[in-house]
């Protein structure tokens, strides 16, 4: 986790994609909102409307989340991929998107 965020999580050793939100170190998680399997593609959304925040996978609402939505502070985009083994391990991202309405 984080102070503040929003995000998919997978952790290491699991298929399942959790989303979370996150302010001053409290967060909302909702998990098993998508599985992910070797050499198959996902796609992940996150949507905010000055209210609630709506995570999709692979183009189904799965998760809304209302509480912990960090907004007092400025967040920006990053990516993460983590493993906790030695052996060689690679994710490809195909395609990332930021896209910011009536800012």
């Amino acid at each position: 986790g984080m102070t503040d965020g929003v995000y998919f999580e997978k952790l290491d050793g699991s298929l399942s994609v959790s989303a979370v939100t996150e302010k001053d170190s409290s967060e909302t998680q909702t998990d098993s909102l998508a599985t992910m399997s070797d050499a198959t593609d996902i796609d992940l959304e996150i949507y905010f409307d000055g209210s609630s925040v709506y995570f999709y996978a692979d183009g189904a609402q799965a998760a809304i989340h209302t509480l912990t939505i960090p907004d007092d502070e400025a967040l920006t985009l990053s990516l993460a991929f983590l493993t906790g083994e030695a052996v060689a391990n690679s994710c490809n991202f195909k395609e990332v998107k930021l896209i910011a309405v009536g800012r």
